[in-house]
């Protein structure tokens, strides 16, 4: 379970920073005109209700990063800010405006999605729970505990 685990963390985010940065690898696989198409909208949306689209996207990209660093440490904080990192870019996605996707992005984003439900549960319901919870714990008797 450890091992999957691992593996689901990191090709998730692998998968992430694909999707982020696919914007600068995309003129590779597609001809100018779908570029065209693709730029339209910047990427983000016609119409973003946001500003700083671009601060945010790289804010989102160092947080989920981070998290799954501190997820693959079983740090109790990562799993809470794992949730609300997925709850907040659902709610993010409410104001994008209309897009057009390529078939690459909707991929990736379709591997991220299901592959960070896997990670939910897995986190939250499945014997590595107690991971994340014993992890705190240790912290805190091994910081009581006098040392020579």
């Amino acid at each position: 379970m450890v091992n999957l685990f691992r593996i689901l963390v990191i090709v998730a985010n692998l998968a992430y920073v694909a999707w982020f940065f696919q914007p600068y690898y995309s003129p590779v696989f597609y001809s100018n005109d779908v570029m065209e198409l693709l730029r339209s909208d910047g990427f983000s949306g016609v119409d973003f209700l946001l500003k700083y689209s671009v601060e945010i996207g790289w804010l989102l990209l160092v947080l989920f990063l981070v998290t799954a660093v501190g997820l693959l440490l079983y740090i109790k904080a990562a799993r809470t800010l794992f949730v609300v990192l997925i709850i907040g870019t659902l709610i993010l996605r409410m104001f994008y405006g209309v897009s057009v996707q390529s078939n690459i992005d909707s991929t990736l984003m379709s591997i991220t999605a299901i592959l960070d439900g896997a990670i939910l549960y897995m986190i939250y319901f499945s014997s590595l729970a107690e991971k994340f919870l014993g992890h705190n714990n240790h912290l805190q008797i091994d910081a009581a505990t006098p040392r020579d």
